[in-house]
């Protein structure tokens, strides 16, 4: 315990997750983006596009994850520089859920608890966010002046 004259250290939050269960969730989603992709192109193929983006059937523009699905399917299939073209965001995205996935293996192997430094998923996912809406803009401008 330290006294009034030692200055105290104030550590970084950190959470202990079981990387059983952040591997399970990583493993959710790019079985989702694996499979999600061609089912929904044939089902939009063979019912009219009913099942296409509601925001932009009503707005006529597309939504800020427009390319999402396309994306994630693409990263899956280890075609980056297309995942990238589609939806910069949803590819960083992708990298960072891949990023959890070897890690929370890595731990499961080693039979350890993973540790994740809140300070730095936080700036992580703040810079996403913002390159989500920066393609989003340019996705904007470019549909009002096609």
């Amino acid at each position: 315990m330290p006294t009034l004259s030692e200055p105290v250290k104030i550590n970084k939050p950190e959470y202990s997750y079981s990387p059983g269960i952040v591997l399970f969730l990583c493993i959710i989603y790019f079985l989702f983006s694996f499979i999600y992709y061609p089912v929904s192109s044939w089902l939009n193929a063979t019912f009219n596009n009913y099942f296409a983006c509601n925001f932009q059937k009503i707005t006529g523009y597309p939504c800020i994850t427009c390319g999402g699905t396309r994306s994630s399917y693409y990263f899956v299939k280890g075609m980056f520089a297309d995942a990238f073209f589609f939806n910069p965001g949803v590819f960083l995205l992708s990298c960072y859920v891949a990023y959890f996935l070897i890690t929370s293996t890595a731990a499961l192997v080693r039979k350890k608890e993973m540790s994740i430094n809140y300070g730095l998923n936080k700036l992580i996912l703040i810079t996403i966010l913002v390159i989500f809406a920066v393609q989003w803009f340019v996705k904007l401008i470019f549909v009002t002046i096609s």
